[in-house]
C-alpha cells in the first residue's frame, strides 16, 4: 500500500515538472529564431519572448543582425527580472558564462511589457548576433536564455 503511494506521488510530482518545463524553452537554434515573437520561457507571471531583426545603424555601410527581447508582466504587480542571454556561435559562445556584463536586471511595472527593437531604447533587450560589416568567420548557431530570475 506504501509502495503504491509512493508511486502514485512519483508520477503526480512528474507530471507537475513536466507541465511547468511545457512553458518555454532556453535555447531556440537560428533557424528558428525568426521576425516573429516566440515564447522562450515563463516564469513567476512573466513571460520572455525573443525575435531576431535587421538594423540600421546611421554611419554603417551595412546593415546588423540582432535579437530582441520582449518581457511581458501578466501580474497586478511589479516584477524586477534577473537574466542573462547568451548568443552560441560554431567556434565559440558570447555571454555564456556568468559574469557582470552579462546578466541584466530590469523591472516591468505590472500588467505591461518592455520589448527591444531597432531603436534600442531598451538595450538592455538586444543582443548583437552579427556584425554585417565585419566577417569574423563566425556561424551563429542560436540564442540561449542562461537565466531567468523573477521576483
Amino acid at each position: 500500500m506504501k509502495k503504491m503511494k509512493l508511486s502514485n506521488l512519483f508520477y503526480v510530482v512528474l507530471i507537475a515538472f513536466l507541465g511547468t518545463s511545457a512553458f518555454g524553452q532556453t535555447e531556440v537554434s537560428a533557424s528558428d529564431l525568426t521576425s516573429e515573437w516566440q515564447l522562450m520561457q515563463e516564469n513567476n507571471g512573466v513571460q520572455f519572448f525573443v525575435r531576431r531583426d535587421i538594423c540600421t545603424v546611421e554611419g554603417a555601410p551595412k546593415q546588423f543582425d540582432y535579437s530582441f527581447a520582449n518581457m511581458v508582466n501578466t501580474t497586478n504587480v511589479d516584477k524586477t527580472v534577473v537574466f542573462q542571454m547568451a548568443v552560441q556561435y560554431d567556434s565559440d559562445c558570447y555571454g555564456c558564462t556568468a559574469n557582470v556584463e552579462s546578466v541584466q536586471t530590469i523591472t516591468i511595472p505590472a500588467n505591461s511589457s518592455l520589448a527591444g527593437d531597432c531603436t534600442f531604447e531598451q538595450r538592455d533587450l538586444s543582443k548583437l548576433i552579427n556584425n554585417l560589416n565585419f566577417d569574423d568567420g563566425r556561424t551563429f548557431e542560436s540564442l540561449k536564455l542562461i537565466e531567468f530570475k523573477v521576483d
